[in-house]
Protein backbone atom coordinates (compact mmCIF):
# COMPACT_ATOMS: atom_id res chain seq x y z
CA UNK A 1 0.00 0.00 0.00
CA UNK A 2 0.94 3.71 -0.96
CA UNK A 3 2.89 5.60 2.08
CA UNK A 4 0.81 7.98 4.07
CA UNK A 5 1.94 11.75 5.05
CA UNK A 6 -0.19 12.83 7.76
CA UNK A 7 -0.17 16.61 8.06
CA UNK A 8 -1.08 18.79 11.30
CA UNK A 9 -0.07 22.82 12.08
CA UNK A 10 -0.71 24.36 15.51
CA UNK A 11 0.05 27.85 16.70
CA UNK A 12 -1.14 30.44 19.33
CA UNK A 13 -2.05 28.72 22.61
CA UNK A 14 -5.55 27.75 22.08
CA UNK A 15 -4.54 25.80 19.23
CA UNK A 16 -1.81 24.39 20.68
CA UNK A 17 -3.81 23.19 24.02
CA UNK A 18 -5.96 21.48 21.16
CA UNK A 19 -3.39 19.83 19.36
CA UNK A 20 -2.33 17.91 22.64
CA UNK A 21 -5.84 17.75 24.25
CA UNK A 22 -7.58 16.37 20.80
CA UNK A 23 -5.82 15.46 17.84
CA UNK A 24 -2.94 13.93 19.17
CA UNK A 25 -5.01 11.26 21.42
CA UNK A 26 -7.27 10.62 18.46
CA UNK A 27 -4.01 9.81 16.38
CA UNK A 28 -3.03 7.70 18.89
CA UNK A 29 -6.31 5.51 19.43
CA UNK A 30 -5.72 1.79 18.15
CA UNK A 31 -7.60 1.99 15.04
CA UNK A 32 -5.95 5.17 13.86
CA UNK A 33 -1.62 5.81 14.04
CA UNK A 34 -0.96 2.35 15.05
CA UNK A 35 -3.18 0.52 12.67
CA UNK A 36 -2.50 2.74 9.24
CA UNK A 37 1.57 2.18 9.86
CA UNK A 38 0.83 -1.78 10.32
CA UNK A 39 -0.55 -1.21 6.73
CA UNK A 40 1.54 1.62 5.42
CA UNK A 41 4.95 3.51 5.87
CA UNK A 42 3.42 6.90 7.35
CA UNK A 43 5.07 10.09 8.08
CA UNK A 44 3.43 12.91 10.76
CA UNK A 45 4.42 16.19 9.87
CA UNK A 46 4.09 18.66 13.07
CA UNK A 47 4.18 22.33 11.65
CA UNK A 48 4.55 24.02 15.01
CA UNK A 49 5.79 27.56 16.02
CA UNK A 50 9.29 27.55 18.14
CA UNK A 51 7.89 29.07 21.22
CA UNK A 52 5.51 25.55 21.16
CA UNK A 53 8.05 23.10 19.99
CA UNK A 54 10.33 22.65 22.89
CA UNK A 55 9.39 20.62 25.14
CA UNK A 56 6.96 18.71 22.73
CA UNK A 57 6.18 15.03 24.14
CA UNK A 58 6.07 13.03 20.73
CA UNK A 59 6.77 11.73 19.40
CA UNK A 60 5.34 8.18 21.29
CA UNK A 61 7.34 5.12 21.32
CA UNK A 62 6.32 1.93 20.11
CA UNK A 63 4.43 2.46 16.79
CA UNK A 64 6.88 0.90 14.21
CA UNK A 65 6.70 2.66 10.61
CA UNK A 66 5.98 5.89 12.04
CA UNK A 67 8.36 8.73 11.29
CA UNK A 68 7.55 11.96 12.98
CA UNK A 69 9.26 15.23 10.99
CA UNK A 70 9.08 18.65 12.76
CA UNK A 71 8.61 21.78 10.84
CA UNK A 72 8.73 25.17 12.33
CA UNK A 73 6.42 27.90 10.85
CA UNK A 74 9.06 30.87 11.67
CA UNK A 75 10.92 29.12 8.27
CA UNK A 76 8.26 29.50 5.62
CA UNK A 77 7.64 32.41 3.53
CA UNK A 78 4.79 34.89 4.73
CA UNK A 79 5.10 33.96 8.48
CA UNK A 80 6.06 37.26 9.60
CA UNK A 81 2.49 37.88 11.00
CA UNK A 82 2.21 34.32 12.42
CA UNK A 83 -0.65 34.41 14.96
CA UNK A 84 -3.55 36.18 12.06
CA UNK A 85 -1.77 34.94 9.00
CA UNK A 86 -3.64 32.22 7.00
CA UNK A 87 -1.50 32.27 4.07
CA UNK A 88 1.21 30.67 6.72
CA UNK A 89 -1.25 27.59 7.51
CA UNK A 90 -1.57 27.33 3.64
CA UNK A 91 1.81 26.88 2.90
CA UNK A 92 1.82 23.90 5.29
CA UNK A 93 -0.60 22.63 3.24
CA UNK A 94 0.95 23.19 0.28
CA UNK A 95 4.69 21.97 1.79
CA UNK A 96 3.40 18.66 3.39
CA UNK A 97 0.84 18.08 -0.22
CA UNK A 98 5.01 18.26 -2.04
CA UNK A 99 5.98 16.30 0.32
CA UNK A 100 3.73 13.21 -0.15
CA UNK A 101 3.94 13.86 -4.18
CA UNK A 102 7.74 13.18 -3.83
CA UNK A 103 7.55 10.25 -1.33
CA UNK A 104 4.56 8.70 -3.78
CA UNK A 105 2.22 8.92 -1.02
CA UNK A 106 -1.42 9.81 0.06
CA UNK A 107 -2.14 12.97 1.94
CA UNK A 108 -3.87 13.44 5.07
CA UNK A 109 -4.24 17.64 6.45
CA UNK A 110 -5.56 17.60 9.45
CA UNK A 111 -6.02 20.58 12.00
CA UNK A 112 -5.44 21.22 15.35
CA UNK A 113 -9.55 21.88 16.09
CA UNK A 114 -10.48 18.43 14.57
CA UNK A 115 -11.64 15.16 16.78
CA UNK A 116 -11.67 11.63 14.00
CA UNK A 117 -13.07 8.79 15.26
CA UNK A 118 -10.98 5.02 16.04
CA UNK A 119 -10.21 3.54 12.60
CA UNK A 120 -10.74 7.33 10.86
CA UNK A 121 -7.21 6.92 8.93
CA UNK A 122 -7.18 3.72 8.22
CA UNK A 123 -10.82 3.31 6.68
CA UNK A 124 -10.61 6.60 4.20
CA UNK A 125 -7.20 5.13 3.71
CA UNK A 126 -8.45 2.28 1.89
CA UNK A 127 -11.20 4.25 0.23
CA UNK A 128 -7.95 6.05 -1.34
CA UNK A 129 -7.06 3.24 -2.96
CA UNK A 130 -9.98 3.69 -5.34
CA UNK A 131 -10.77 7.38 -4.97
CA UNK A 132 -8.81 10.25 -5.61
CA UNK A 133 -10.12 12.02 -2.40
CA UNK A 134 -12.22 11.11 0.87
CA UNK A 135 -14.66 14.85 1.31
CA UNK A 136 -17.44 15.50 3.70
CA UNK A 137 -19.48 18.63 4.52
CA UNK A 138 -18.25 18.44 8.65
CA UNK A 139 -20.59 20.89 11.10
CA UNK A 140 -19.12 22.56 14.19
CA UNK A 141 -18.98 20.43 17.71
CA UNK A 142 -18.77 23.04 21.13
CA UNK A 143 -15.42 21.48 22.61
CA UNK A 144 -16.75 23.44 26.20
CA UNK A 145 -19.85 21.17 25.41
CA UNK A 146 -18.26 18.13 24.57
CA UNK A 147 -15.46 18.46 27.72
CA UNK A 148 -19.04 18.73 30.21
CA UNK A 149 -19.96 15.43 28.61
CA UNK A 150 -17.28 12.84 28.17
CA UNK A 151 -14.38 14.59 30.10
CA UNK A 152 -10.94 13.74 28.04
CA UNK A 153 -11.83 10.71 26.01
CA UNK A 154 -10.37 10.64 22.69
CA UNK A 155 -10.59 7.14 21.15
CA UNK A 156 -14.43 7.46 20.05
CA UNK A 157 -16.35 4.94 17.84
CA UNK A 158 -17.75 6.58 14.64
CA UNK A 159 -21.16 6.35 15.39
CA UNK A 160 -20.71 7.67 18.98
CA UNK A 161 -18.93 10.49 17.87
CA UNK A 162 -21.62 11.00 15.52
CA UNK A 163 -24.12 11.26 18.71
CA UNK A 164 -22.04 13.86 20.55
CA UNK A 165 -21.06 16.21 17.98
CA UNK A 166 -25.28 16.47 17.26
CA UNK A 167 -25.44 16.18 21.16
CA UNK A 168 -22.78 19.45 21.48
CA UNK A 169 -23.15 21.70 18.71
CA UNK A 170 -21.46 24.82 18.42
CA UNK A 171 -24.03 27.90 19.05
CA UNK A 172 -22.61 29.21 15.50
CA UNK A 173 -24.00 26.20 13.70
CA UNK A 174 -27.47 26.91 14.39
CA UNK A 175 -26.78 30.72 12.67
CA UNK A 176 -26.09 28.68 9.42
CA UNK A 177 -29.50 27.36 8.94
CA UNK A 178 -30.99 29.84 6.10
CA UNK A 179 -34.19 31.88 7.60
CA UNK A 180 -36.17 34.61 7.42
CA UNK A 181 -34.74 37.07 8.86
CA UNK A 182 -30.93 35.86 8.38
CA UNK A 183 -28.83 35.63 10.97
CA UNK A 184 -25.39 36.72 10.49
CA UNK A 185 -22.20 34.53 11.18
CA UNK A 186 -18.66 35.38 12.52
CA UNK A 187 -16.89 34.02 8.67
CA UNK A 188 -17.66 33.75 5.35
CA UNK A 189 -21.21 31.73 4.75
CA UNK A 190 -19.75 28.19 2.74
CA UNK A 191 -22.36 26.34 4.44
CA UNK A 192 -25.85 26.03 4.05
CA UNK A 193 -28.27 24.26 6.80
CA UNK A 194 -31.76 23.25 6.29
CA UNK A 195 -34.20 21.43 9.25
CA UNK A 196 -35.56 17.99 8.04
CA UNK A 197 -37.97 15.87 9.56
CA UNK A 198 -34.99 13.90 11.46
CA UNK A 199 -32.41 16.48 11.63
CA UNK A 200 -30.58 18.99 9.05
CA UNK A 201 -29.58 18.49 5.47
CA UNK A 202 -26.53 20.45 5.30
CA UNK A 203 -25.10 21.82 1.42
CA UNK A 204 -21.51 23.64 0.80
CA UNK A 205 -19.55 24.87 -2.02
CA UNK A 206 -16.24 24.23 -0.26
CA UNK A 207 -15.70 20.75 0.34
CA UNK A 208 -13.51 19.35 3.30
CA UNK A 209 -11.21 17.15 1.80
CA UNK A 210 -10.76 14.43 4.80
CA UNK A 211 -7.91 12.86 2.51
CA UNK A 212 -6.53 13.02 -0.94
CA UNK A 213 -4.76 9.91 -3.00
CA UNK A 214 -1.49 10.24 -4.51
CA UNK A 215 -2.99 11.40 -7.88
CA UNK A 216 -5.43 13.76 -6.56
CA UNK A 217 -2.81 15.68 -5.23
CA UNK A 218 -1.81 16.35 -9.30
CA UNK A 219 -3.63 19.70 -9.64
CA UNK A 220 -1.85 21.42 -7.05
CA UNK A 221 1.10 21.59 -9.46
CA UNK A 222 3.65 21.29 -6.59
CA UNK A 223 6.55 18.88 -8.16
CA UNK A 224 8.60 22.42 -8.57
CA UNK A 225 9.73 24.16 -4.96
CA UNK A 226 9.12 27.32 -7.06
CA UNK A 227 5.54 26.75 -8.44
CA UNK A 228 2.91 27.75 -5.82
CA UNK A 229 -0.25 26.05 -5.69
CA UNK A 230 -3.35 28.57 -7.09
CA UNK A 231 -4.86 28.58 -3.61
CA UNK A 232 -1.84 30.37 -2.70
CA UNK A 233 -2.79 33.38 -4.80
CA UNK A 234 -4.65 34.91 -1.81
CA UNK A 235 -5.62 34.32 1.73
CA UNK A 236 -7.26 30.68 1.41
CA UNK A 237 -6.15 27.61 2.39
CA UNK A 238 -5.26 24.30 -0.24
CA UNK A 239 -8.19 22.55 1.13
CA UNK A 240 -11.00 25.22 0.58
CA UNK A 241 -9.83 24.28 -3.54
CA UNK A 242 -8.71 20.75 -4.16
CA UNK A 243 -11.67 18.22 -3.94
CA UNK A 244 -13.11 21.11 -6.62
CA UNK A 245 -10.65 20.75 -9.06
CA UNK A 246 -11.27 17.09 -9.25
CA UNK A 247 -13.66 15.18 -11.18
CA UNK A 248 -16.86 14.20 -8.73
CA UNK A 249 -16.85 10.96 -9.88
CA UNK A 250 -13.51 10.15 -8.43
CA UNK A 251 -14.46 11.76 -5.24
CA UNK A 252 -16.23 10.05 -2.25
CA UNK A 253 -18.56 11.66 -0.74
CA UNK A 254 -18.91 11.11 3.03
CA UNK A 255 -22.20 9.75 4.65
CA UNK A 256 -22.59 11.45 7.92
CA UNK A 257 -25.17 8.71 8.86
CA UNK A 258 -23.25 6.28 8.13
CA UNK A 259 -20.99 4.43 11.05
CA UNK A 260 -17.65 3.87 9.36
CA UNK A 261 -15.88 6.85 9.93
CA UNK A 262 -16.57 10.50 11.44
CA UNK A 263 -14.76 13.61 11.28
CA UNK A 264 -15.96 16.74 13.21
CA UNK A 265 -14.81 20.38 13.75
CA UNK A 266 -14.86 22.19 16.88
CA UNK A 267 -14.62 25.36 18.83
CA UNK A 268 -14.82 26.69 22.47
CA UNK A 269 -18.06 28.50 22.45
CA UNK A 270 -16.41 31.63 21.87
CA UNK A 271 -13.72 30.40 19.71
CA UNK A 272 -14.38 31.08 16.58
CA UNK A 273 -12.27 34.47 15.11
CA UNK A 274 -14.54 36.73 13.41
CA UNK A 275 -13.74 38.47 10.07
CA UNK A 276 -16.77 40.53 10.25
CA UNK A 277 -20.69 39.95 10.40
CA UNK A 278 -21.82 37.94 7.52
CA UNK A 279 -25.53 37.21 6.45
CA UNK A 280 -26.35 34.00 6.10
CA UNK A 281 -29.04 34.07 3.22
CA UNK A 282 -28.91 33.27 -0.01
CA UNK A 283 -27.65 36.82 -1.21
CA UNK A 284 -24.61 36.52 1.06
CA UNK A 285 -23.39 32.91 0.28
CA UNK A 286 -23.53 34.04 -3.73
CA UNK A 287 -21.44 36.98 -2.87
CA UNK A 288 -19.20 34.96 -0.52
CA UNK A 289 -18.59 32.87 -3.45
CA UNK A 290 -17.82 35.23 -5.87
CA UNK A 291 -14.84 36.72 -3.91
CA UNK A 292 -13.86 33.29 -3.63
CA UNK A 293 -13.99 32.94 -7.18
CA UNK A 294 -10.89 33.32 -9.36
CA UNK A 295 -12.46 32.59 -12.88
CA UNK A 296 -16.24 31.77 -13.96
CA UNK A 297 -14.73 27.69 -13.66
CA UNK A 298 -14.31 28.46 -10.00
CA UNK A 299 -18.27 29.39 -10.08
CA UNK A 300 -19.30 26.65 -12.00
CA UNK A 301 -17.07 24.34 -9.52
CA UNK A 302 -18.98 25.47 -6.57
CA UNK A 303 -22.29 25.42 -8.29
CA UNK A 304 -21.63 21.26 -8.47
CA UNK A 305 -20.76 21.20 -5.29
CA UNK A 306 -24.14 22.68 -3.88
CA UNK A 307 -25.66 19.88 -5.32
CA UNK A 308 -24.42 17.53 -3.30
CA UNK A 309 -26.36 17.03 -0.19
CA UNK A 310 -25.04 15.92 3.61
CA UNK A 311 -27.51 14.79 6.24
CA UNK A 312 -27.05 14.57 9.65
CA UNK A 313 -29.59 12.91 11.82
CA UNK A 314 -30.31 14.34 15.31
CA UNK A 315 -33.01 14.70 17.89
CA UNK A 316 -31.60 18.31 18.76
CA UNK A 317 -33.84 20.74 18.74
CA UNK A 318 -32.90 22.86 15.39
CA UNK A 319 -34.33 26.25 14.29
CA UNK A 320 -36.74 26.23 11.48
CA UNK A 321 -35.29 27.49 8.15
CA UNK A 322 -36.38 28.65 4.47
CA UNK A 323 -36.93 26.09 2.31
CA UNK A 324 -33.85 24.01 0.51
CA UNK A 325 -35.02 23.89 -3.00
CA UNK A 326 -35.79 27.78 -3.42
CA UNK A 327 -32.77 28.69 -1.37
CA UNK A 328 -31.02 27.17 -3.69
CA UNK A 329 -32.26 28.43 -6.80
CA UNK A 330 -31.91 31.89 -5.57
CA UNK A 331 -28.22 31.49 -4.76
CA UNK A 332 -28.14 30.21 -8.37
CA UNK A 333 -29.52 33.60 -9.76
CA UNK A 334 -27.41 35.39 -7.87
CA UNK A 335 -24.36 33.64 -9.33
CA UNK A 336 -25.61 33.76 -12.57
CA UNK A 337 -26.00 37.90 -12.79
Amino acid sequence: MRPTVVKIAAWGDRHVASLHENILPCLLAPGNLPALCGTSPTELILCLDQDSAFPFPWPPDGIPGLTVTYQFLQDLPDASDLPANRRVLARTDADSARAAIKQDADWFGLQADTLISDGFLPRVKALLQDHLAVAGSPVRTSLEALRAVVGAERAFPAAELRRLSMECLHPVTANYFVRSPPATIPADPHQLLFRTADGFAARTWQFCPFGIAREGLEPMNLHDDDVTAPALDDDSTIDCYLVQNLPASRVRFHDPAADDFYLTSLDDSSGIPKFGEFEMSAAGVAASMRKFSRDYGDIINYGIALRRRFAYPTEVPLPDSLGEEETLEAVRRAIWL
